[in-house]
Order: structure tokens, then sequence, then C-alpha cells
């Protein structure tokens, strides 16, 4: 995948409810990339990659926080690593929803690059969870564990989740992943 790629994705309108292009160009894709999904009754996507006795998961969301607007992706004039929205019309700047359309795009980039792998997109998870607490808890059944890119800043990763130390900063866990992570 490319950066045209990102700036697609981000530049797709997305709202709580209001998925269904993002949605549109992620099936694009899994049909592009000849990938088997299924999208359930409320319009969560689910992607399973080769065949396993467990799976890694990689998780986002397809909803965002900001009004739907007409927009362009830019790159930062001296730093093109840096990307920012733009209102079509007004040239002014906007949110663009890249929590969570970076998972978005992250999730496809490990769906082109590993050949065993599972990927859950859940909608309207900004206004209390809907999509994952509806998703078919079958589909996790064998996976392993699961990776939520869905993150406030750079390099961080849950370690506490309602109260439980999901791993030690030292274990085995943070140890084999911590490449990946960085």
């Amino acid at each position: 995948m490319s950066k045209d790629k990102l700036k697609d994705i981000l530049s797709t309108p997305t709202y709580c409810g209001q998925e269904q292009y993002i949605i549109a160009k992620i099936t694009k894709y899994l049909i592009e990339s000849n990938l088997d999904y299924v999208i359930d009754e409320h319009g969560n996507i689910f992607v399973t990659k080769g065949t396993a006795d467990y799976y890694p998961c990689v998780v986002a969301h397809t909803d965002s926080v900001h009004r739907i607007v007409d927009m362009d992706i830019i790159e930062l004039e001296d730093n093109n690593d840096v990307l920012y929205a733009v209102e079509k019309n007004t040239n002014k700047k906007t949110g663009c929803g890249g929590d969570n359309k970076a998972g978005v795009y992250v999730c496809l980039e490990l769906l082109n690059r590993v050949e065993i792998i599972k990927a859950a997109f859940f909608v309207s998870e900004e206004y209390g969870c809907f999509g994952s607490t509806l998703a078919d808890e079958s589909f996790f059944e064998n996976v392993g564990y699961a990776i939520q890119f869905d993150a406030p800043g750079n390099r961080m990763i849950t370690e506490i989740s309602m109260g439980t130390r999901l791993f030690e900063l030292n274990g085995d866990f943070h140890k084999i992943t911590s490449n990946i992570l960085n």
C-alpha cells in the first residue's frame, strides 16, 4: 500500500452511524485482494486470511467524531511525513478522523503483508462501542491475541485495562512485540 492509499482512506468521510463510504472502500480493497470477509447486519466487517488453529487479529473502527465534509489530505510542505485535512471548498483545516482511519489503513496493510491473520472493522465505536458489543463472538474463538490500532499518541500500548495488568513491561509479551510495535 502507499501514502496515496493512506490519503484516500483518511479523506473518506465518516461519522458515527455514517460509515457507508469507508465500509465500501474496505470491502473494495478486500475484493481486489481476493480476501474472504463477512459483513454482519450492523456493518461490522470480519476478515479471515489463511488457515490456522489460532490467528492473530487486528482491529480498527470505521467511525470518527468529525462532521462529514468533502476534504483533501495535504502533506506539510517542509515535512511530507505529516498529513492534515482541509475542506475542499474553503481550504480550512478540519479533522479527518485519523482516529481510527489510520487504524483501518494499518489493518489493511497487515492483511496485505501477513499470510495468516484475521481482521475486524467495527462500526460506531466512538459513541459506546456499538459494533464490537454486537459482534459475533464465534469469529474470535480461534484468535490467539488481538491488537487494536487506536491510541491517542505514538508508541503507545495499553498496559492496564479495567484495572487488570495485561502484561509485564519486562515480560515475554513485551520483549516479543516491542520491535513490531516500534
